[in-house]
């Protein structure tokens, strides 16, 4: 398959439902092993047939899976997008900016595609530019808003990416973001000049678990305020033993946690 793709001019391939290996690997060995054995397989034909490694490993957050990552180094990190459900739309920036929290420490998450003209093309497309990611459209042919892209990349077509994997603040991490109606997500990032913060107003629809599907709970909408400063962006703060050394401590213990403290996200 990836030698024809291959031929076709097709320069990369997106390789979903990867944790499905680990459903079927009882007669394989055990669901690690099935992984250990397919990723491994995968990642030489990838090597094989698309030079840069251009691979997005996709629905493979279970640990059999994203452990056997050797080679490939980028991975879904949402759900779909679903252009026709507007309900999703929040939810998936919501869980790209958590889901990244973990798995940006083992790979460079992707937030998928989105469409330029969809209604909440403007907020998907901002959340793009902080993701740190590929920035990518599915827009059908002449429906784009090009408004939008030119917003997201420079005059000769390259993106602006930022150089981390976009992560909530720590004032947002255990804070619900689409539920309890008074927090707004922010996203930090950073490049070599400067930190980048993005900020999110995703509250009024989440995964119903009854329902089994996204769902609107929220209808009415409200303007909420948050406060932004350059503390926001971890590689900004200084790193636990500088806080310690800045208030005289005898750097086993950290200064004020609340003001600072370890850069380790920023590495």
């Amino acid at each position: 398959m990836h030698a024809y793709l291959a031929a076709a001019a097709v320069d990369g391939v997106k390789v979903d439902c990867q944790a499905g290996v680990g459903l079927v690997g009882s007669a394989l060995g055990g669901g690690p092993a099935a992984a250990r054995q397919f990723q491994a397989a995968l990642e030489d034909s990838i090597a094989a047939h698309f030079p840069g490694n251009h691979a997005i490993n996709c629905m493979c957050h279970s640990s059999e899976n994203f452990y056997r990552f050797s080679r490939t180094a980028v991975a879904r990190v949402s759900d779909d997008y679903y252009p026709r459900d507007p309900a999703s739309s929040t939810p998936h920036i919501g869980a790209c900016a958590f889901n990244s929290l973990y798995m940006g420490a083992l790979v460079q998450p992707d937030w998928d595609m989105f469409q330029s003209a969809h209604p909440a093309g403007v907020l998907h497309g901002m959340a793009r530019a902080v993701s740190g990611g590929a920035v990518y459209v599915s827009d059908k042919p002449g429906q784009h808003d090009f408004d939008l892209l030119r917003r997201l990349v420079l005059p000769d077509g390259a993106v602006l990416r930022a150089l981390l994997p976009g992560r909530p603040t720590r004032d947002c991490l255990f804070a619900d973001v689409l539920r309890d109606r008074q927090t707004l997500l922010k996203v930090w990032n950073a490049n070599p000049v400067v930190g980048l913060v993005g900020v999110f107003n995703l509250q009024g629809a989440s995964w119903d678990r009854n329902r089994r599907k996204f769902h609107v709970h929220d209808k009415r909408g409200q303007t909420l305020t948050t406060n932004i400063s350059p503390a926001d962006v971890e590689s900004f703060r200084p790193s636990a033993a500088a806080a310690a050394a800045a208030a005289g401590d005898d750097g086993v213990s950290g200064g004020d946690s609340g003001a600072s403290g370890s850069s380790r996200w920023a590495g």
